[in-house]
């Protein structure tokens, strides 16, 4: 890239579908998570279900298929929260943050790769789990952020 000042950089850039986060709420007062191991980080995390988008899919599409896939719930309704890029100092992913509500449990499907502990949790205990530690990525503290 050739910058103003006429210098050139080289850049990296991972090129990214888009994504989902989704803010399940099975009533109120309380948010659905799950729990991964994450291997670029050596543990395992409390996050809200989240997932890569299938090319040009329909965000809201995409975050009923994730929902059901990583938790078995099925959601009445989806409403488009925001939409945030996730790293832009190196990637193009921007993640689209879903609200689900009016939700009804069923049995989860996850990817080969996926093995996952669901639960639910008060949004008191989830900001104490943020405060602990336990909950430490972006999208879901933002997703706290967001329910208050």
């Amino acid at each position: 890239m050739r910058f103003d000042d006429g210098t050139e950089h080289q850049f990296d850039i991972v090129e990214h579908p888009g994504s989902v986060g989704i803010i399940a709420l099975p009533e109120p007062g309380s948010i659905v998570l799950v729990r991964q191991y994450r291997p670029a980080i050596a543990r395992a995390l409390w996050e809200i279900p989240a997932g890569k988008l299938d090319g040009a899919e329909d965000p809201l599409i995409a975050a009923a298929r994730e929902l059901r896939e990583e938790t078995g719930f099925a959601a009445e309704r989806l409403i488009s929260v925001a939409a945030l890029y996730c790293t832009p100092g190196f990637c193009d992913e921007l993640m689209h943050f879903v609200r689900a509500e009016g939700l009804t449990q069923g049995a989860n499907d996850p990817e080969d790769d996926e093995f996952l502990d669901v639960a639910v949790f008060t949004l008191a205990q989830a900001h104490a789990m943020l405060a602990g530690g336990e909950i430490a990525d972006v999208k879901t503290a933002y997703a706290l952020m967001l329910l208050g």
